[in-house]
């Protein structure tokens, strides 16, 4: 089913790398084509997808991308899934260790990848998972994706000149007793030249099942 598109800003153009650098614990995956704003409607009103990617200039916007393209190592995730010793939740958290891809997810929810850590991928899977679930005809729910950079006064910072701050919520309803959600956000901190320095927000989610 094609979305209906209500608002549509322009896409970002390509842009010049900047420094190919991660943090501890971090990697660059590949860059994700996602456009700069857009609110589609599905499935005559019963779906909704937002993206709202805010950047000044096109220093921001790369620092956007970057942000975007920043995964987990598999030692990092590993690390967190280790705490975990309910055995059905271990089950699930060794399928997803093997599932193909830059791993951003956690683990899933029936058909539903939890998310880990924002990246460009993961707005694009949510995005199309939404689209599944409007072409069945049934049922409603809303994806909401928002980033914006932020500078960070001197006085404040360790090293860090700017802030990409990233969320992503999905709220998906099949019944009066159905239904699942979540809201995770995440912060890349960079430096001056545009280098990542850390990461912030990363980690299990908290999903709401009804």
């Amino acid at each position: 089913m094609m979305p209906r598109l209500i608002l549509t800003v322009t896409l970002s153009a390509a842009l010049a790398p900047l420094p190919c650098q991660a943090p501890a614990g971090y990697y660059l995956g590949e860059s994700a084509f996602l456009p700069d704003s857009v609110r589609e409607v599905l499935a005559s009103g019963r779906f909704h997808v937002t993206i709202e990617r805010v950047t000044a200039d096109s220093f921001e916007a790369k620092l956007l991308m970057s942000a975007e393209r920043l995964f987990p190592d598999s030692v990092t995730i590993g690390h967190a899934a280790s705490r975990e010793t309910l055995p059905a939740v271990v089950s699930g958290l060794k399928a997803a260790a093997t599932a193909a891809g830059n791993r951003w997810w956690w683990s899933s929810f029936d058909d539903l990848w939890t998310p880990y850590a924002i990246t460009g991928d993961a707005v694009q899977y949510y995005r199309q998972w939404v689209y599944g679930r409007a072409s069945s005809g049934k049922n409603h729910g809303e994806f909401v994706y928002r980033a914006r950079v932020a500078g960070i006064p001197p006085s404040r910072s360790d090293r860090a000149s700017f802030v990409v701050r990233m969320e992503i919520s999905l709220e998906y309803f099949c019944g009066i007793l159905c239904g699942a959600g979540f809201r995770v956000e995440r912060r890349v901190f960079f430096d001056a030249a545009g280098v990542p320095l850390r990461i912030e927000g990363d980690a299990k989610p908290m999903v709401v099942v009804s």
